[in-house]
Order: C-alpha cells, then structure tokens, then sequence
C-alpha cells in the first residue's frame, strides 16, 4: 500500500498496514527475491512461538492522535475454546493481507487486542510491496527506484511491525506487488492479480489446514477500495475458507465513512485542502453509505492504539509528513479507535451485533 495522500482516491481514505512476530515465520518472499523470481517456496525461520512443521513458506498518523488513553491488555493465556472436533485446541486469528503494511492499517487493533488475550494471532502478507516508495519518497518508474530493494526494506519493516502487535506467526507468499489500479504495471504476467486464482486459494489453504484458524479475515472483494492485490487476496481467503471448511467465522475488513467525514470536516476548518462534498460523486457516496450498513462486528481497540500507532510507524519507509499530523485528538480517537468488519460466513450462531471476533468460540471460562 503506498502513502496516504496517494490512496485517499477510493473514498478519500488513507490507511497504513503492519504486524508482530514472535514465533516462526516462513520468508518464501525472502527466498523468491534471491531468485529473482515470484515467491513459491517456503525459507522457515527459527523463532521463540509455536513449535511445528511448516507448509509454506499505505500517510503520517501523529504520535499523539494515536496515544492510548487506557492500560494496555496483559498476556494471560486464554482458556479453552467452546468448539470441539478437528479445530485446534487454541484460539486462532488468521488474517490474510495483500502488502507490507496492511496488517497495521486494517486490523494492527485486533492483533494487538487479540494476541495481548493470549490468542494465537497469523499474519499472511501476499506481496513483497516493491510498488511501494524508495527511500526518500522514489516513487516507482523514477530513477533511484529499485524493487528488490523496496521489497527488502518493506519486509523487514513487516517483521518489526509484527513484533509490535504480537503476531504469533508471519506467512510471506512473496508474490510481486501489482501497483495501483491505473498503473501498467499490473498487467506484468509475474504481478500478483495475475497468478492463478487457484494457486493462491491452494497456498492459503495450507496455511488454513497447518494453522486452523477459528477467525479469518480478509478485504471486501466488493468494496471501494479495488487495488487489485487486495481484491486477489480477498477471493484468495475467501476460496480457501470455503474449500477446507475450517474457519468457523469469516470477517472482511470495513470502513466507516462517517468517520472519515468527521475527519474531513475538522480538517477543513483548519484550512486543509482534503476532499469536499463535490469530490464524492452520488454512486460513491451510496457505495459507502451500502458500505457501512453491512458492518456486524465492532472491536474497540482504544486501548492498543499506541501498539498500532507503533506498528505504522515502523513502516517509515511509506510514512510522509500530512495533514494528518493536525487531526484534533478526540476525532482521530473517534476514528481509529474502533475497527469494524462484516461477518461474511459463521457457524457459531452468534447474534448480531458483535463485538468480539470470537463471539461464540470462547469456552464460558474465558
């Protein structure tokens, strides 16, 4: 995902993405960029979390906006979940994103919140990001743009991020960042929109079967934001929980463009030149509003913020100076303290609203 200011065009949004590793990780990324090549092996890596065999190997949000206003969570071990048959013994979060960084942006809350419960937490990243910014600010096409370096740089921004939001594991399938919708770029056979649809499902799925994940999330296919990888990604996760049967609930990411309005509105009477009531057409305006009628499920995530505004953080390689440095405190807090999904699949019976992703898996003792 590339800078704010670059992906606001979708509904006059920006948003960032990271993760947090602490236990093994696959680098299949790592190893396609010594090939030279789309990623399609696993490189495992040691690390301090679960033991087991492995299958597989977009902006500047102020310190303060983000700073948490509540104690963080501890790191007690949740007791067992309310599920029996071949599910795992352990809570599990799987979430399935397209680029370095997205896993902070969409869902750093409920990573943070969830793995600070003791709940297992899977971060799965698609692409290296090499269409992301150079050092600097490069953009892609200009001179001082190299991609193997950017993808370097951008999963090693991915592995911290991870380790601030407590990830469990890290999966990266180190397929090559298809660029935005309007560049030619995606219609390079090696970019990621352009792998079998099939192939990607089958990757997924065996980390879907190594990792048997109760909770998986992933992007709207359907919604405003048509970067192609996301839009891959999410038929990707999507295809898999639906061929192993495992997940017994299936989230996609969602976004309030209420909130966003707020946002536009106090930036505005700071004289901040953000997008105005003329720049939304009335087809998009009806999409969001559709949009935001969807959303089931609300996680307040307050009290992580500062680990999620450390997550972005470290991907400081796509982080410029912006307007959103000047966001009031409150609003930006009414903002982003919250992330909201829409439950596409469940087996739990859960009423509706929710908000817990693992309404109807916690044993009563958790």
């Amino acid at each position: 995902m590339l800078p704010l200011e670059r992906e606001r065009g979708a509904l006059g949004i920006v948003l960032v993405v990271g993760a947090y590793v602490t236990g093994r990780r696959h680098d299949a990324a790592e190893l396609a960029l010594q090939r030279g090549q789309p990623g399609q092996g696993a490189l495992p890596r040691g690390g301090q979390g679960h033991t087991g065999v492995f299958l597989l190997g977009h902006g500047f949000l102020p310190r303060d906006i983000f700073a948490a206003r509540t104690g963080e969570p501890g790191f007690a071990r949740t007791a067992g979940i309310g599920q029996a048959g071949a599910m795992a013994d352990e809570l599990t979060l799987m979430a399935v994103h397209a680029h370095p960084d997205d896993e902070a942006s969409s869902t750093g809350g409920v990573l943070a919140t969830y793995s600070g419960q003791g709940i297992r937490t899977v971060v799965v990243t698609c692409t290296n990001g090499e269409f992301g910014d150079a050092p600097g600010g490069v953009k892609p096409g200009q001179d001082g743009h190299d991609e193997q370096t950017v993808a370097q740089l951008r999963l090693a921004e991915l592995r911290e991020a991870a380790k601030i939001l407590g990830v469990s594991d890290l999966e990266m399938l180190g397929y090559h960042d298809s660029g935005m919708p309007d560049w030619d770029y995606k219609d390079r056979p090696e970019a990621f929109c352009n792998v079998p649809l099939e192939v990607v499902t089958g990757r997924v799925g065996a980390l879907i079967e190594q990792y048997r994940p109760q909770v998986l999330v992933s992007y709207d296919p359907e919604g405003p934001y048509q970067h192609p990888d996301h839009v891959h990604a999410a038929r990707a996760a999507a295809a898999a929980a639906e061929a192993t049967g495992i997940p017994a609930k299936f989230y996609l990411t969602a976004m309030r463009a209420s909130d966003w309005q707020k946002i536009w509105a106090a930036l505005r009477e700071l004289g901040e030149d953000v997008p105005g009531p003329r720049d939304v057409t009335p087809e998009m305006r009806a999409q969001m509003a559709e949009a935001e009628a969807r959303i089931t499920t609300t996680i307040d995530i307050r009290p992580v913020l500062a680990r999620k505004r450390d997550a972005l953080f470290a991907h400081s390689s796509q982080i410029q100076e912006s307007w959103f440095s000047k966001i009031p405190v409150d609003i930006a807090e009414a903002a982003f303290g919250r992330e909201s999904f829409v439950r596409a699949s469940d087996s739990t019976g859960a009423p509706l609203p929710e908000d817990d992703l693992f309404a109807g898996l916690r044993s009563p003792a958790s």
